[in-house]
């Protein structure tokens, strides 16, 4: 099994950059501060919460593909994902649904890819065993 060592930048540390860049860059008066956003679409009230949710599931899945990549893992990695896509879900809904849009969609999906492909597990491979599509990992849950 090879396991891709690079670190994956985790999304809420992502948003957490661009707010603090944005702020600079209002307080530097690079940006007028009416068209500064991501403080909005931001809020510690999303971030903190989320960066738990980011942790527990890379320790779940660092713990399910310990016994290899293959079949043997997927059934747990599978259920590490479904753990943090409900998180998610609760979290969205504690923002009245506001805190996950495309864009975050987006990105929360490419992030909990990352995390299995780093560990060295092909999500098309795992989803051909699991009987899921290529893009389709969190389908089964996903409320956002």
């Amino acid at each position: 099994m090879s396991v891709d060592t690079a670190p994956i930048v985790r999304p809420s540390a992502d948003w957490r950059t661009g707010r603090d860049e944005e702020a600079a860059d209002v307080a530097a008066g690079r940006t007028p501060a009416d068209e500064a956003f991501l403080a909005n679409l931001f809020p510690d009230a999303f971030l903190d919460p989320l960066e738990p949710i980011e942790a527990a599931y890379e320790a779940e899945v660092a713990a399910a593909s310990a016994s290899g990549s293959g079949p043997a893992s997927y059934a747990a990695i599978y259920a590490a994902v479904e753990k943090a896509v409900t998180a998610l879900n609760d979290l969205n809904e504690q923002g009245e649904g506001a805190y996950i849009e495309t864009g975050e969609r987006e990105r929360l999906c490419e992030y909990l890819e990352q995390v299995i492909e780093a560990r060295g597990v092909k999500v098309d491979d795992m989803g051909r065993e699991l009987g899921f599509g290529s893009g389709e990992l969190t389908d089964e849950w996903r409320d956002w």
